[in-house]
């Protein structure tokens, strides 16, 4: 038999193996791979990783290096730069299918042989390669410490309970997820919120955590003007080495995990310089197909098990989470699909929002289903406080899909998809009237979390109606309709009040609202005013390029035109300046 974790020879002994007991490892011979399922709950699990670092020699299995030893400098209490959406360079795609059909074909329309056959192993592995087939090969034949759960260089480690080995500049990565990424991603408490339990996650699964720390270690570097950090890479293929380990052995059917994973390669992949457009669209396929065949739509909201009784606490929490790496998941892809990358899955969420919300509706409770009684009222309450204005936020997500894809020209039906489009503006403004209210409240400081959320709610509406309107502009040089006026006045009034009284991690999410109003505002002093809020050399120039062009022509720029000047990397070359603009929005 071979060992499923170190990949040699196991002689299959009880309770450990020989080999794992000559070297003093943690033997997985003995014991199943932990599941989300397992992750204990409680004070006792990873609340907040010790600070401290043991000393200990390596063991001879830890004598090939896995990833570099680069340290990473001490994390500041806040980052500058934005980074509220994803980004990427354009390398050529290595992909054999057609990721570029319609949004509207079916899988069996872009895949005649069938999905399955187009993601097979080789196609999945091909979405991991940092830069052609060369980096592809090297990840195939990496040693078995690729798998190793205990690898590591450094002898100043923190062993966690999924027996991966951190080193000191991997801790404090950890460390920077915890009190700086977790921060500008979500204005939950971070010791409470869904990171946190990722984290939890993580520290039982080696997958989970080497993803984990690809993520946190890339967006360190990128926010301190880096380039891409290798250690950041190495991890990632250990993390894509575990997944791909799991699907040749069809172990898939831990959602939670599997589910995650994908959560964390957008996270990671969106962000990482080599990654072509076209390995965003199939990853995007693969997790669409992944929901499918295993229907966790409806594995997720389901109350009852088939088999007779009620599901288990433990399958409730599992369903609620997994329901919530689902709408995450869905979020992430939304922001690809505006660059013309990926939404394969939000265009299918959008399909069936009825069974959407559901899916919503199930991972409301996540947070407190986790924790169990050691979620405190206060955090509960926090909670139901925040319900409504969160609701509106997962609102907005099927309604941007559907701007999406309206503006990329791909649907045959556009009059149709503009009066659902038009009437669910109208919709979504009356159900959630109370939370315009709360954000028109301007008096209160400082904004407490309703009020901070409220906000960008509205920001966002009024930033989704001037991207409808550029969406199917017509007449080029028509004057701004008194709505989109009033959209963009409510946008930069929000926008200042928020550049005003908060910390600067609440300033990343406000960077796609702000180029959108820096487009359609012909206020000098506004202009001069976004200008100088733009974080990114790019972003500014790709702005400053489209007003100079339309103050030229006397005529608007359709999206088509603006989407040029923000992605096309050869005509907006700047020095210094490595990664698209979707990497600082």
């Amino acid at each position: 038999m071979t060992c499923r974790s170190k990949h040699v020879r196991c002689d299959e002994k009880q309770p450990n193996c020989t080999r794992c007991s000559r070297l003093s490892l943690i033997c997985s011979w003995s014991t199943p791979p932990t599941s989300a399922s397992q992750v204990q709950h409680g004070p006792q699990e990873l609340r907040n990783l010790p600070l401290e670092v043991s000393t200990m020699s390596l063991s001879p299995a830890m004598e090939s290096p896995l990833y570099c030893s680069t340290r990473i400098g001490d994390f500041p209490e806040r980052c500058g730069l934005d980074e509220w959406w994803p980004g990427w360079d354009m390398d050529d795609g290595l992909l054999p299918c057609n990721f570029m059909a319609s949004p509207n074909s079916s899988i069996s329309d872009i895949y005649p042989q069938g999905l399955a056959s187009c993601l097979n192993i080789e196609n999945f592995e091909r979405i991991f390669a940092s830069s052609g087939s060369d980096n592809l090969q090297s990840m195939r034949n990496m040693p078995g410490l690729l798998l190793h759960p205990s690898a590591s260089l450094s002898d100043h480690h923190v062993t966690l309970p999924n027996s991966l080995t951190l080193t000191a500049p991997e801790h404090k990565a950890l460390r920077h997820y915890q009190t700086t990424y977790s921060l500008y991603r979500t204005t939950k408490d971070p010791n409470w919120s869904t990171h946190k339990v990722l984290l939890s996650l993580g520290s039982y699964n080696p997958m989970i955590m080497h993803f984990l720390l690809a993520v946190s270690i890339n967006d360190y570097s990128l926010r301190k003007g880096q380039n891409s950090s290798q250690e950041a890479e190495n991890h990632f293929q250990a993390g894509a080495g575990l997944l791909i380990e799991m699907m040749k052995l069809g172990m898939e059917d831990d959602h939670v995990t599997t589910m995650a994973a994908y959560f964390f390669i957008y996270l990671y992949m969106s962000k990482r310089k080599s990654t072509a457009p076209h390995r965003l669209s199939q990853l995007s396929l693969t997790v669409l197909d992944y929901v499918e065949r295993h229907e966790l739509n409806t594995r997720c909201v389901a109350f009852f098990d088939s088999s007779t009784t009620l599901v288990t606490n433990s399958t409730k929490t599992n369903n609620s989470l997994l329901a919530r790496l689902i709408m995450w998941t869905f979020d992430e892809d939304v922001k690809c699909s505006f660059q013309s990358t990926g939404g394969h899955l939000a265009r299918h969420l959008t399909k069936h929002s009825a069974r959407t919300k559901d899916v919503y509706d199930a991972s409301r409770n996540a947070l407190a289903t986790h924790w169990g009684a050691e979620y405190p009222n206060s955090q509960q309450l926090d909670d139901d406080v925040n319900s409504t204005v969160l609701e509106f936020l997962w609102a907005l997500m099927p309604l941007w899909q559907d701007i999406n894809d309206l503006s990329h020209e791909h649907d045959p039906n556009s009059l149709e998809s503009r009066s659902r489009i038009e009437q669910t503006f109208l919709y979504l403004e009356q159900k959630y009237s109370s939370v315009f209210r709360l954000s028109a409240d301007a008096g209160t400081k400082p904004r407490p979390r309703v009020l901070v959320n409220a906000d960008f709610d509205v920001v966002l509406f009024s930033a989704l109606q001037i991207y409808y309107f550029r969406s199917i502009l017509s007449d080029l040089s028509m004057e701004t309709p008194p709505d989109i006026q009033s959209a963009l006045k409510t946008l930069l009034t929000i926008i200042q009040r928020t550049f005003a009284s908060r910390g600067t991690e609440l300033h990343d999410r406000l960077q796609w609202p702000l180029f959108l109003a820096g487009i359609e505002t012909d206020d000098a002093i506004y202009k001069d005013w976004i200008f100088s809020r733009l974080t990114s050399e790019r972003v500014a120039t790709a702005l400053q390029r489209t007003v100079d062009a339309q103050a030229l022509s006397g005529k608007r720029f359709r999206m088509a035109e603006i989407r040029q000047m923000l992605y096309d990397t050869e005509d907006l070359s700047l020095p210094g300046s490595s990664t698209g603009f979707l990497n600082t929005i």
